[in-house]
């Protein structure tokens, strides 16, 4: 057993440093972690595994099931969000997407220009037109998860239209949305 352990031998120059003559170099990550980062889910979410598999196996379609707008609705505190941040949280952590997941808190947003500073922060980016939105995110690869959506479609719900639009028109990301009623 304690034979297993040894890597000089016993009788030799204990002082000869192996490695000490390989060239320095520089750490590199092979598979690092996208860049944007989803919220964490703040308590232990617990029973859920077969919805979290449910939205993760509907997301992760291709050809021609592949679903790029899902929307998780059902009456207020039915745990739409924390089934939203662990479905965010999974695949980011097994890398399904190049860019991140970006997670925009949108409750008690009202207007159009406060909904895009919150996905302009989510994203790390300043948007003044929903134009701006579809432009920069051309060849982004990633999950926005709109969180939350009821006050901004109550009280505009145009800019809910544009800003799904906006993003829709993204080719390579899909959207997540959270809501009390489903998107028409």
């Amino acid at each position: 057993e304690s034979a297993k352990f040894v890597l000089l031998p016993e009788h030799g120059d204990h002082e000869h440093r192996p490695m000490a003559t390989l060239p320095i170099g520089e750490l590199q990550e092979l598979n690092p972690l996208p860049p944007l980062e989803p919220p964490t889910v703040p308590t232990p979410f617990v029973g859920r595994a077969l919805e979290i598999q449910a939205v993760v196996r509907t997301l992760r379609r291709r050809r021609q099931a592949e679903v790029r707008l899902l929307t998780l609705w059902g009456p207020k505190h039915a745990g739409k969000t924390g089934l939203a941040k662990a479905v965010a949280q999974h695949l980011w952590q097994r890398r399904f997407y190049n860019d991140g997941v970006a997670y925009v808190e949108l409750a008690g947003v009202r207007t159009e220009a406060a909904a895009q500073v919150a996905l302009g922060e989510a994203l790390d980016m300043e948007f003044s037109r929903w134009k701006d939105v579809s432009r920069a995110l051309q060849r982004w690869q990633g999950l926005v998860v709109l969180d939350g959506v009821d006050d901004l479609m109550r009280h505009a719900p145009a800019v809910v239209e544009r800003a799904v639009t906006s993003l829709m028109h993204a080719s390579q990301l899909q959207v997540l949305v959270t809501a009390v009623r489903a998107l028409s």
